[in-house]
């Protein structure tokens, strides 16, 4: 499976690191937004709230001051209980026939307070002892006597209770009508109106003046009592309003509420364009990285691709050096000198091998043909047979079998066929020496396909005969065992010959196991050799050890894994 190039990588993670950090920034900066959309709401409900309610007071004080003028003594009440009483020419005549300062004429005096008070939009004045009500606008300052008062369309009234010097009883109700104009200009100078609904209820909870900003779109029903409204607080205001709610101090209550959505949906429209820069900016970043690190990157990935054709023992690709840059196609020259070399050193070492060859081919031409050995031994071997002298032919057999094994060029044979052959050199020396030496050659037959390296035993049985038997011992013995231990291959190599001291075998293991060359090459050079090539093909882990042999002599042991590294 093809591997992506760590730049790549790299370039994905850097990529993904900086989107993920824009993307939270992001985020962040949009929860703030909000947040300051939130608050910067409440304030201007608060605000709206609090400059009402202050205009409210203010009308308040303006109508318990109004009163106070009007109706401030006993005469004062006469005078309106006159007016109630009498026609419009009776009271004229009766108020001219009084003289200086109770010469007050009702109509007038209310004509007047709306050229010395501002706000007034209307008066309105009901005695308990009249069906009629006094009623005055802007369109008739003086006012007339009314049996039923017109409708009320959206009107903030103060009332004030009438009340006689002499006693706390009420003798009526004096009211003032806020004037509308003016209101909505107070209201409409505060920065939320557009987005605030704005209710003004009386101390009974009916609602008298609401006003709704022309960015609501779904005002809130407000046909019911501040009571029912507020009932909706858990169930619809919390969720969808964000509300405020004063109290003037004749008890006048002053709501106000601005809808969620409106607010959430001018954070998401300023939201929006830094959402999309930041969108922008991934796009510009990533352009940017991938048009920066991509040539980077197709760079590398051309070297990576000669080095799987070379991989591949194809020698003859070069990277083309035009494309690279700098580090790049510095590393592009380095290998591809590097594979000229290789190629002029693969060159040398294949004519190099054709001399060797031409040499051997005129090294064996000089030498007998061993065809012509082999068919003379034959000869002999027959002719023994022929004779009746079998153990000469079987000699013959053993002496010419070795020799054809020695002039083949195989370089590693199964562990039955290896023994066999070093079973017929220790045959040719019992036939040397009879009755002095005796064998045995055992292996397990699920190893014996084993391969191993070609002489692999045999210098141990000859290192035996060379260095370990006492000819003069009838009792010489040698023994040859291959069997497997857990998922190793074991041989044991076993006599009962001379044997070593503790010093020297103590000395052969420690050169067997360190590289020290020259010792190594000064003593026991046949089990030198054994173990370097053992571990040349086996590895590492391949080991060889001598122990002492209880009944005398020494114990080779070669241990090493089944499937062999190197040949």
């Amino acid at each position: 499976m093809k591997q992506t190039n760590l730049m790549n990588t790299l370039l994905r993670i850097y990529a993904v690191v900086m989107i993920i950090i824009i993307t939270l920034f992001t985020l962040i900066v949009g929860y703030t937004i909000f947040q300051t959309y939130v608050e910067d709401a409440q304030k201007d409900n608060e605000q709206t709230a609090n400059f009402l309610t202050d205009t409210v007071n203010n009308l308040e004080q303006q109508t318990d001051l109004i009163v106070d003028n009007l109706l401030n003594d006993s005469k004062s009440i006469e005078n309106l209980y006159e007016y109630f009483n009498l026609g419009h020419a009776e009271y004229l005549r009766a108020t001219l026939k009084r003289e200086g300062t109770e010469q007050r004429y009702w109509p007038q005096m209310v004509k007047q307070l709306y050229q010395l008070q501002t706000g007034i939009g209307g008066i309105q004045v009901s005695l308990n002892d009249f069906d009629e009500t006094y009623y005055s606008n802007q369109s008739k300052k003086a006012g007339e006597k009314i049996k039923a008062l017109p409708q009320p369309k959206n009107q903030l009234v103060i009332s004030k209770p009438i009340t006689q010097t002499e006693s706390i009883n009420s003798t009526g109700t004096f009211s003032l009508i806020a004037d509308e104009a003016m209101i909505k200009n107070i209201i409409t100078s505060m920065s939320g109106a557009r987005q605030q609904q704005i209710l003004i209820y009386s101390q009974t909870d009916q609602l008298m003046y609401s006003y709704t900003g022309n960015k609501v779109t779904k005002p809130l029903d407000v046909r019911k009592d501040l009571k029912s409204i507020i009932s909706l607080k858990e169930n619809v205001l919390d969720d969808n309003y964000f509300m405020t709610q004063n109290a003037s101090g004749a008890n006048l209550k002053v709501v106000v509420l601005t809808p969620k959505n409106i607010i959430y949906e001018a954070a998401f429209k300023n939201y929006s364009w830094i959402l999309m820069g930041s969108l922008l900016l991934d796009g510009i970043l990533l352009i940017i990285l991938f048009r920066t690190f991509g040539a980077y990157s197709r760079q590398v990935e051309d070297i990576l691709v000669t080095m799987n054709h070379v991989t591949d023992s194809n020698l003859s690709v070069r990277i083309n050096e035009e494309n690279k840059q700098r580090e790049l196609k510095e590393i592009a020259v380095g290998i591809n000198l590097m594979l000229d070399d290789i190629n002029q050193q693969v060159k040398d070492i294949y004519l190099l091998e054709i001399e060797q060859k031409d040499a051997h081919m005129r090294a064996l031409q000089s030498q007998i043909n061993p065809h012509f050995l082999y068919n003379t031994l034959e000869y002999i071997r027959m002719y023994a047979v022929s004779e009746g002298v079998d153990e000469l032919a079987e000699v013959v057999y053993s002496f010419a079998s070795l020799l054809r094994n020695n002039t083949m060029q195989e370089k590693t044979v199964t562990l039955q066929r290896e023994l066999e052959f070093c079973e017929k050199y220790v045959f040719l020396y019992q036939m040397r020496y009879p009755d002095r030496i005796a064998y045995h050659f055992t292996v397990d037959s699920e190893i014996d396909d084993v391969v191993v390296p070609k002489y692999i035993v045999q210098p141990l049985i000859e290192n035996y005969f060379v260095h370990g038997i006492d000819f003069s011992r009838i009792d010489n013995a040698i023994s040859v065992k291959v069997y497997r231990k857990n998922t190793s291959v074991v041989i044991d190599v076993i006599d009962n010959g001379k044997g070593m001291s503790d010093e020297r075998l103590t000395e052969v293991n420690r050169l067997l196991v360190e590289d020290v060359s020259k010792e190594r090459h000064q003593t026991s050079i046949g089990l030198m050799n054994v173990s370097d090539r053992l571990k040349l093909v086996f590895g590492d882990n391949a080991t060889m050890v001598l122990y002492h042999n209880l009944s005398g002599g020494v114990i080779v042991r070669l241990t090493f894994e089944e499937e062999i590294t190197d040949v």
